[in-house]
């Protein structure tokens, strides 16, 4: 492979690094030109969607760059985002808790956002129940990705309870924890990322005590743990979790750094 190339190595993967960066090179010029043209300053969040995300988290990111999806800022309203359709089939999807200059923290939460209203069509079906529960794991699974790639998320108390559910589930091996959590604490009425507010947290439930440096466990039988979430040198946040949770069942999770958007 190096006869005739002054002895570079020219090797396929070499060449597919190459590819891969020219890619995203492309991409990155992309978003800066559609910040300029939005007035959208969290740059960082849509090139989070190409980094961190799933076939249907990239796909939004294109439709966004190109104009087939409409990304809308500044919407009111109980969710912090919204996926509906316009009256010509485009997908629009709006934030609430997008602001000008956000830390970089903020943008990779409202990247998770955006990674899952990517999974929303802006139909309400019957069985709308099954695009939410694919949405909060495809947003989920983002976040994990970020989290071992050394990103800072600014944590709300959803995606921390969304995150520990996943995590039990996993553990014990019966997707229906994560799916029962889903169903009682997002509402699927309509295609937004909203919660359900005064659950009883039967599955994991967070709640901000101001102690940002530690995760507490409230066993079923009244007994409880408690770990230094910096206390591992290496360890990744999804795998720690993972571990402290173990095979404990009907667990609270307390103590994790909350953020508002």
């Amino acid at each position: 492979m190096n006869i005739g190339t002054g002895g570079a190595n020219v090797s396929f993967n070499n060449l597919q690094s190459v590819m891969r960066g020219a890619q995203v090179w492309n991409v990155n010029a992309q978003i800066g030109r559609y910040g300029r043209a939005n007035d959208f300053t969290a740059l960082d969040a849509l090139r989070a969607q190409f980094g961190y995300g799933d076939r249907e988290q990239i796909d939004q990111l294109w439709d966004i760059l190109r104009g087939d999806a409409l990304l809308v800022t500044g919407s009111e309203g109980d969710y912090l985002g919204q996926t509906t359709l316009d009256s010509e089939g485009r997908r629009v999807v709006s934030l609430t808790g997008y602001a000008a200059g956000m830390s970089c923290e903020k943008q990779m939460m409202l990247a998770i956002v955006l990674g899952h209203e990517a999974h929303r069509d802006g139909i309400v079906t019957d069985d709308n129940y099954l695009e939410t529960r694919a949405a909060v794991m495809a947003h989920v699974q983002m976040a994990n990705r970020m989290l071992d790639d050394g990103q800072n998320i600014a944590f709300n108390q959803t995606l921390a309870a969304s995150m520990m559910a996943l995590f039990v589930a996993e553990t014990l091996g019966d997707m229906s924890i994560f799916n029962n959590f889903v169903d009682n604490v997002f509402d699927s009425s309509g295609d937004y990322w909203r919660v359900i507010r005064n659950t009883d947290g039967s599955v994991a439930s967070v709640q901000y005590t101001g102690d940002h440096r530690n995760v507490t466990i409230d066993n079923a039988d009244g007994t409880e743990r408690t770990w230094a979430l910096h206390g591992n040198e290496g360890e990744s946040l999804p795998n720690a979790l993972a571990r402290l949770v173990g095979t404990v069942n009907n667990l609270r999770f307390r103590s994790f750094q909350q953020f508002d958007l």
